[in-house]
């Protein structure tokens, strides 16, 4: 399991990808790389030649489809709320009442829940090192 803080960041100098990338990207990519300019000579005139494949791949490099933005929203009860799950009810309650559009109301429950995985291992981890402090003692003990 990869080593993070107690608020779910990577510890410096630990990779959060320790097999590191896939090794075929890179080979890819070296035997590309010096037939870029014919590949994207190729492309272009497939593009004006009227590929709509290859088209699309010249406009998604020059205009990337955007991202969906979500806005700050401020749902009442969430600051106050104590625990995880009360902060999820008041989601809730805001997507209900529509005061917030579900698809917000579901990026802000997914980051609940990816706090509340990061709760449950740090918990683990603190429960595995009691457990591991016992049976030494044990050990010691006899």
């Amino acid at each position: 399991m990869t080593q993070r803080t107690s608020t779910g960041r990577f510890v410096k100098g630990v990779s959060g990808n320790p097999a590191g990338p896939k090794a075929g990207k890179a080979l890819v990519r070296k035997l590309l790389d010096p037939k870029a300019p014919e590949l994207i000579k190729v492309v272009l005139a497939q593009a004006l030649a009227g590929d709509m494949a290859a088209l699309k791949m010249c406009l998604d490099r020059i205009d990337p489809p955007a991202r969906q933005q979500i806005e700050p929203v401020e749902i009442p009860g969430f600051a106050q709320a104590q625990t995880l799950v009360e902060k999820a009810q008041k989601v809730i309650e805001a997507v209900g009442s529509g005061l917030v559009s579900p698809d917000t109301g579901a990026a802000v429950i997914g980051v609940i829940a990816s706090a509340v995985a990061i709760k449950q291992d740090d918990q683990l981890a603190a429960e595995l090192e009691a457990l591991k402090a016992a049976v030494e003692k044990l050990r010691n003990e006899n």
